[in-house]
């Protein structure tokens, strides 16, 4: 009950809120904008998609199925290879199973990894859809994880965790710019206001208010994305054992009334990752 109602919490509260502010900023063409959209559909995707999988795992637990966790914190990567061992593990174990390993996987020549390697994210990207840009996107992580298996991995290990972390996050983000637009021209065309390529300016009046306005929103999804709510939940309970149980379900059940009173007055909003 207890992960059924974390994942109904994340969609409702976290993804459903910055699909809101997400849907606001898609004409905005100020650099500072950009950036806010390309944030909101990371954290929107990861909450929506995680929250689905948290209720989906909750759901079958009471008829007796235990399934293993789809999502262990992704955006606490410290690499292309880490985040893809954290983000959607049943998709990467299902195509390492079913794709990778039966070409050859990793026990084969320098050349035959390289196509292995592509053939598989070439198939990833078109599992998502018959769309150029998932294709493209699918093709960026197999060049990425190939750059990071010849040239980058010592590099990364010697930087400190912060640097490697926050190349991981931007080489994520713009996967997601290429993964949430219409085509390859708007992608190409959103990556270059983010560096100040044909946007308007840096800010605008819209950008400014749905960052003050949003701003705790921003500071939640980011905050509840890392470790930080595990550790201190872990801390609590041991610390303060049943009364940090019975605290837990209390808070846990006033959130799923936010949750029901939310849906039952906003619109309809479907799970993002039911369109693949």
């Amino acid at each position: 009950m207890v992960l059924f109602s974390k994942g109904l919490i994340k969609k409702v509260l976290l993804a459903d809120q910055l699909s809101y502010v997400y849907s606001i900023l898609q004409n905005n063409t100020s650099t500072l904008g950009v950036w806010l959209l390309a944030i909101c559909y990371m954290l929107q995707i990861y909450f929506d998609f995680s929250g689905y999988s948290d209720m989906a795992i909750g759901l079958s637990r009471f008829f007796g199925f235990d399934f293993k966790p789809n999502f262990d914190h992704p955006y606490t990567a410290t690499s292309v290879q880490d985040f893809w061992r954290k983000w959607h593990i049943s998709l990467s174990q299902w195509f390492r199973d079913y794709l990778y390993i039966p070409l050859g996987g990793n026990r084969v020549d320098k050349n035959t990894y390289i196509r292995n390697i592509f053939i598989v994210w070439f198939c990833t990207g078109l599992w998502h859809g018959a769309n150029w840009t998932f294709i493209l996107w699918g093709l960026y992580y197999g060049c990425l994880l190939l750059l990071e298996k010849f040239f980058l991995r010592e590099k990364l290990e010697k930087l400190p965790k912060p640097i490697s972390h926050i190349y991981t996050l931007l080489v994520v983000l713009i996967g997601w710019v290429f993964f949430m637009s219409p085509n390859i021209t708007t992608a190409f065309s959103t990556l270059g206001k983010m560096i100040g390529i044909g946007a308007t300016t840096f800010t605008n009046n819209q950008a400014k208010f749905m960052l003050k306005s949003y701003f705790i929103l921003f500071a939640l999804a980011i905050l509840l994305s890392t470790k930080v709510y595990d550790r201190i939940q872990i801390f609590v309970y041991n610390q303060y054992k049943m009364k940090a149980v019975y605290t837990t379900w209390t808070i846990y059940i006033i959130l799923l009334i936010v949750c029901i009173a939310f849906i039952v007055g906003g619109t309809y909003h479907s799970f993002l990752y039911f369109a693949f």
